[in-house]
């Protein structure tokens, strides 16, 4: 399982537009893709038709143990690719993160004993938060 993070340190960048694509274009190779919103702004999510209110797990959750990125994988409406959905309560439980012991390293430590995907691609907020980078201390390529 390969994972990249897309981000960069400013908005409307293209950072969502490019995760999306990408994981619609393995999805039609027949690869099995995981994208996790990790902006709060939940456009991944809502591109790939969840409702980022009705997520009953979110990326926030998965970091702060609150749930297995297992539980909290969603499907899409777009069949390979599933979700680890975002809302706007990932500002606050990131502010929690910050002050976790290995907060950097959650993301990772979550992914390890995830299989099933080809693909997991992490689509960024536009910032160089805590979720920025522990998006980057747990993705292969960026």
């Amino acid at each position: 399982m390969r994972t990249i993070a897309v981000g960069n340190m400013a908005g409307s960048a293209g950072k969502t537009t490019t995760v999306v694509t990408l994981a619609a274009l393995h999805a039609q190779l027949g690869r099995k893709v995981l994208v996790i919103d990790a902006d709060a702004q939940a456009n991944a999510t809502q591109w790939l038709g969840v409702d980022p209110d009705a997520a009953a797990a979110t990326t926030g959750s998965v970091l702060l143990r609150r749930a297995s990125i297992r539980d909290a994988a969603t499907g899409t409406n777009t069949p390979n690719i599933d979700v680890v959905p975002s809302n706007r309560t990932l500002d606050a439980d990131l502010f929690h993160l910050a002050t976790a012991v290995g907060a950097h390293n959650r993301l990772r430590s979550a992914l390890a004993d995830l299989d099933g995907y080809d693909l997991v691609l992490v689509d960024c907020p536009g910032s160089g938060s805590t979720m920025t980078v522990a998006a980057l201390a747990a993705a292969d390529q960026a």
